[in-house]
């Protein structure tokens, strides 16, 4: 009988597909506000803080409900308007509504709630969100894929099979959306179709946009699945937007044969122009090709890494290691600073950008080490002063955290774009480090994800003790 609301005096569990009335009081981790009704949570997608929404249930779980809003009846004091008129259907942007400066206190506000859970970070203050000097056409880099009957654009709101047919798009510069948009007309006259994952089916995958801020360089990268035209069909693609669009530095032409849907390509076929774009971010110019990694926006990743410096407190003397260190982002900034910079990355094309990213910026203090990020850290023979850690989303590596703490550096820059991931990372090393600051940087602004630096201090003997 304890399993029956009714018999505990409950009101009883809605079905879905039921409206009702939902006072949202705050956002969750994820983006999505949250109501109560009944005591039970519901989970109202872009709902905001303040709002009072006619709610539809779409799913009902054991202890809560996911709602959509069929109308607004009273408005969030912080609503803005949206100024993309794709937002209230595209998944791109998942805050355009809510006011910026609601968006970076959101953004510490829902860091503070992830740090909660850490028993030693309760009394860590949260700093203020650094905003992102721009917060419309900031992005560097789009990723744009191929669907339907013949689609291309970014993912529907709630909906990841359904690709839209985005008109415009304000995260990214508008000589990008206009390379989509042709490379979109293109393609559907070419006559092959999208590819489908779930029957492996079709040709189209992703259209990847990058752009060079400091130079005005383009790239675009195309994933394609195996055909034996491919090649031929890519190249007559690269031709066409080189007629459209002189600026366009690099066309790259990737086969991928994974189902998965991620824009990775696998296989190059052909990279027409000069292979990669150059960026230049403080003093430091950066060489990217297709498959480095590089922040995705650009001038926000001046704002972390002048914070990462500050951070590191180098003093010129030190050994620093820079863990999943992509092409050298982070690594290149922190060499005039240090003794010696030692990044360490496990793909092949961004340690070859790191590489000659050092030798034309003179900065020959850098050694980039390529492969499996734990493995070469035990293989190897230094003893860093300092270490930077940027893990993908998904986190480090966690027997890294302890390989860390054996190790014993001074000082430890967490960088991550996850609060979750990036929470449970910094626990496993708490017992011999304690967190001296958490402060959250703006990197993506209108959604609900944010990069976070966590400074990990060595603890005394006596603290330890």
């Amino acid at each position: 009988m304890q399993n029956n609301p009714h018999a505990a005096g409950k009101a009883p569990v809605p079905a879905a597909g039921a409206e009702c009335d939902l006072r949202v009081d705050r956002l969750a981790i994820g983006g999505k506000g949250v109501a109560r009704r009944d005591g039970l949570v519901y989970f109202v997608e872009r709902g905001l803080p303040g709002q009072l929404v006619r709610g539809k249930v779409t799913a009902v779980k054991k202890r809560f409900a996911e709602a959509k809003i069929v109308t607004v009846l009273e408005e969030s004091p912080d609503h803005a308007k949206p100024f993309c008129p794709h937002f209230h259907e595209c998944g791109g942007c998942s805050w355009q509504h809510l006011r910026y400066d609601a968006q970076l206190e959101a953004k510490r506000a829902l860091l503070a709630e992830t740090f909660a859970r850490l028993a030693s970070s309760r009394d860590i203050k949260i700093a203020t969100t650094l905003a992102s000097p721009h917060t419309r056409h900031f992005r560097n880099k789009m990723e744009f894929a191929f669907g339907g009957n013949l689609h291309l654009g970014l993912h529907a709101l709630g909906d990841p099979g359904v690709v839209l047919d985005n008109t415009t798009c304000f995260l990214m510069p508008e000589t990008g959306v206009e390379m989509m948009r042709e490379a979109g007309r293109w393609c559907r006259d070419s006559g092959a179709s999208a590819f489908d994952a779930a029957s492996g089916q079709g040709f189209w995958r992703h259209l990847v946009v990058r752009h060079g801020f400091a130079a005005g360089q383009w790239m675009i990268q195309l994933i394609t699945a195996p055909h034996p035209r491919a090649k031929g069909v890519g190249r007559a693609l690269a031709a066409h937007l080189r007629s459209v669009f002189p600026g366009l530095t690099v066309f790259a032409h990737h086969i991928r044969r994974a189902k998965t849907p991620v824009a990775i390509g696998e296989t190059l076929i052909f990279n027409d122009g000069a292979g990669f774009i150059e960026e230049t971010i403080g003093k430091v110019s950066y060489r990217i090709s297709p498959g480095t990694f590089f922040q995705t926006n650009t001038a926000a990743a001046g704002v972390l890494y002048d914070l990462i410096v500050e951070r590191a407190e180098l003093s010129g003397v030190e050994t620093v290691f820079d863990l999943y260190c992509g092409g050298g982002g982070i690594a290149l900034q922190l060499a005039s600073k240090a003794a010696s910079v030692i990044g360490f990355e496990s793909s092949p094309e961004s340690v070859a950008d790191a590489e000659a990213s050092a030798a034309r910026n003179g900065l020959d203090n850098c050694v980039f080490v390529h492969g499996e990020v734990l493995g070469a850290l035990r293989r190897s023979e230094q003893r860093p002063d300092v270490v930077v850690v940027d893990p993908p989303r998904h986190g480090a590596h966690p027997d890294i955290m302890r390989l860390l703490a054996d190790i014993g550096p001074r000082r430890i820059c967490y960088v991550s774009c996850d609060p979750a991931t990036l929470a449970r990372d910094a626990n496993l090393a708490l017992d011999h480090y304690e967190i001296s600051s958490i402060s959250p940087v703006d990197m993506f602004p209108h959604s609900h994800h944010v990069e976070c630096l966590v400074v990990l201090d060595k603890k005394s003997r006596t603290r330890q003790a």
